[in-house]
């Protein structure tokens, strides 16, 4: 959220940027298994991982609707989702982005604070 509300705000004080799509894309492409493996690096664990095929997926989407949704979004696992934001980095040449590895410590530190709050 810090990389982007600077981003919404400068869109939002240009008239010529209304009406138009705008994407922010992150530091670089990453896949999923990559960023699993930095979240659990981040908080000094091993990494599990458990995969479950399309077959499976369907039965379990029977009982439960969140798998049934799990497998219609299963496309987004297996065609790559990269926002092109070469437009936006044009037009605002000075957006900073955070890397992932920061963004991901940053958010367990608001994570570890938040739930600390509640307690």
């Amino acid at each position: 959220m810090a990389d982007t509300g600077a981003v919404i705000v400068d869109l939002a004080q240009s008239p010529e940027c209304y009406g138009e799509a705008w994407n922010f894309g992150g530091p670089g492409s990453i896949n999923t298994m990559d960023f699993i493996t930095r979240v659990y690096r981040a908080v000094g664990r091993a990494p599990k991982y458990r995969t479950v095929g399309r077959g499976l997926l369907k039965v379990m989407g029977w009982f439960s609707p969140l798998m049934r949704e799990l497998q219609e979004m299963i496309y987004l696992q297996e065609t790559p989702v990269i926002l092109d934001d070469t437009k936006l980095l044009t037009k605002f040449p000075q957006i900073q982005k955070t890397s992932y590895d920061e963004g991901i410590q940053e958010t367990i530190e608001w994570m570890q604070t938040a739930g600390a709050r509640k307690t």
